[in-house]
């Protein structure tokens, strides 16, 4: 469905081969300031070299002396793998009042069409572009105790131990429908603001909190976790 999506209304991938960028964001339930995030390019291969460079970064966007995040992910942008990655929207957004103006309105449309949990904003290209970027995580949905998508998490979370991936693989579904409606929406509404839209794919390790994040990195090996489908992290799964 989302590869799909992507043909229909995407305009092409954030993914690049031969470059790899690690993005590293955090959620958090103060509508002012609901995310914080930023990427680091690099060199998969070379891991000693930017683990150092994402621990900075994880200590900028965790903020643990003001506030502790609802959630978070360390990741990078793949090529489509079903197994090990996650859908994530990216839409590049301009407007008459700024990339920020801009990309702060989309959240809130987003919002608006029941695209409300774990909605990054952020510039780029110096200032000229914004980023929503929309990742499939239910670690933040359940964290929050919001009814994303018109799913109740939290139950879904009690109910789904049962049969971890199967229940994944079901709500991711319903997200997936939700935001390609969503998507559609608004490109009717607003097309002149959007400049592209991606329907790609992320690897990620999640985290709720500094320590967490921390303990990906260095009590990894980080690349081994990266490894673990999806629905393996949320239930604490080997």
């Amino acid at each position: 469905m989302w590869r799909c999506a992507g043909g229909l209304l995407g305009t092409g991938t954030d993914f690049r081969f031969g470059k790899t960028r690690i993005e590293v964001e955090a959620f958090f339930s103060d509508e002012n300031s609901s995310s914080i995030g930023l990427e680091i390019p690099c060199d998969l291969e070379d891991e000693a070299k930017w683990q150092s460079k994402v621990a900075d970064a994880v200590a900028h966007v965790a903020r643990p002396v003001e506030d502790q995040p609802v959630a978070g992910f360390i990741g990078a942008i793949v090529d489509e793998d079903a197994d090990r990655s996650r859908p994530c929207l990216t839409m590049m957004v301009s407007g008459p009042g700024g990339s920020l103006e801009a990309s702060m309105i989309f959240r809130y449309a987003f919002a608006e069409y029941g695209v409300n949990t774990a909605v990054a904003i952020r510039t780029v290209r110096g200032g000229t572009a914004g980023v929503v970027k929309v990742p499939f995580l239910p670690e933040a949905y359940i964290a929050s105790g919001h009814s994303s998508f018109g799913i109740d998490w939290k139950m879904w979370f009690r109910l789904a131990a049962e049969n971890p991936k199967a229940h994944w693989g079901s709500a991711c579904l319903i997200w997936c429908d939700s935001v390609i409606a969503a998507v559609e929406k608004l490109q009717e509404k607003a097309s002149l603001m959007i400049d592209d839209v991606y329907f790609d794919f992320l690897r990620m390790v999640p985290f709720m909190s500094q320590d967490e994040a921390t303990f990906s990195l260095f009590g990894g090996p980080f690349a081994h976790l990266m490894q673990k489908e999806p629905h393996e992290f949320l239930f604490n799964l080997p």
